[in-house]
Formats: structure tokens, sequence, C-alpha cells
């Protein structure tokens, strides 16, 4: 948003008879926003206490609306099926859009689950410090622990 100043600026600059690119870089702005300045009246208008509110945009149409359907059906059928297959079937049936498109919604719809640690009764003392002397001063004798946990799967 520019200020007062150079609104004033303007004003002077146009009523001492330079033309729109000489005010541009008398201003430091583009030709275009001298034009649309003077278009829309802005010089005239007090802005300097008037707070800034933009309009929410439109929703876009995207190519993946009409496919909607058919991922949640598959997801409500089957909920591990991964987005490369979902990609695969409905690229099948007529969708040209992007892999993006359906990451993105899928993982809008199916969001991940919360990781959940493996061995939760042993992270309080996974977090304990047990305090050695170094090696050198006990002669080899100290030693660290691994407080990892393993999950084997057969």
């Amino acid at each position: 948003m520019y200020g007062r100043e150079q609104r004033v600026l303007l004003r002077h600059y146009l009523e001492r008879g330079l033309s729109k690119a000489e005010v541009a870089r008398e201003l430091g702005v583009s030709r275009r926003t001298v034009d649309h300045w003077l278009a829309t009246g802005q010089f005239d208008r007090e802005l300097d206490k008037a707070v800034v509110q933009y309009a929410s945009r439109p929703a876009v149409a995207c190519k993946i609306d009409a496919f909607r359907p058919i991922i949640d059906t598959r997801l409500a059928e089957f909920p591990k099926l991964t987005t490369t297959r979902l990609f695969d079937e409905i690229r099948a049936v007529g969708y040209e859009g992007g892999y993006t498109q359906v990451k993105e919604y899928v993982r809008e719809v199916r969001p991940a689950p919360a990781p959940t640690p493996l061995c939760a009764s042993r992270r309080r003392q996974a977090t304990k410090r047990k305090s050695t002397l170094p090696s050198f001063a006990c002669h080899g004798a100290s030693a660290t622990r691994c407080w990892s946990c393993w999950a084997i799967r057969g």
C-alpha cells in the first residue's frame, strides 16, 4: 500500500504536466501502477487510516473433483489402498490430472495415523542419564547402553 506522500507527489507531478511514464519513474513504480491509480481515483481517496480487507478467492474447479466419489468409495472399502493404486484406477476411468492432486486429496481424506512408540514402557528409562567416568580414567571399564527397541515381525 502506498502512503499519502506518494499520492500527493502523484497529484503534484500531474499538475506540473509530467507524463505518466515520467511520474512512474519519479515515484519508482510501474507505469501500469500509475495508470491504475488514475483509473481508480486512488490519489483522491484517503487511504492512510483505512484497513486493507481482501476478499476471499472463489473456489476453482480441479480436475480431480469429478473423481472424488470414486476415491472415497475405494478408501471406504480398502482403507490401506495406496495412492499410486488409486491414481492408476482413476486414470483408467478417464482422469487426466496429475498425481499430486490425488496425493493431496488422499492426505485430506485419510490423514496419517500418529506414530506410536514400540516400547512406551522403556521411554522413561531411555531418558535417564548415567554418568560414567571417561574410558581412559577407568582403564576401559566404562560402557554404553542402547535403549532402542526392535520389533521383529515374522
